[in-house]
């Protein structure tokens, strides 16, 4: 292979991004295995159900424990929910 020069004309930058978390928890006893994908332009929240696999949830069909996962996720973000047997209380003030 010969040598080959690059210039930089304009140096890269960020120009979009989409992070995914997936873990699970329960909420008020329901188990939720989730995936909430944060990007430029939004927010989704992916719920694993079998046989089917990973569904998107719109927010006006979600289940209320879906809905206090969202939001939990928009107000925290999923890394924030701590490790394994870690528990909070998401209330109204707090969203």
């Amino acid at each position: 292979m010969t040598n080959q020069t690059i210039t930089v004309v304009e140096p890269s930058r960020v120009v979009y991004t989409s992070i995914t978390h997936q873990g699970v928890v329960s909420v008020d006893g329901t188990d939720l295995h989730y995936r909430y994908e944060d990007r430029d332009d939004g927010c989704t929240l992916y719920i694993y159900k079998e046989p089917g696999g990973w569904v998107s949830v719109n927010k006006s069909e979600m289940t209320q424990e879906q809905k206090t996962l969202y939001d939990a996720c928009l107000s925290y973000g999923p890394e924030e929910f701590g490790p394994k047997g870690e528990s909070f209380n998401l209330n109204e003030d707090m969203i």
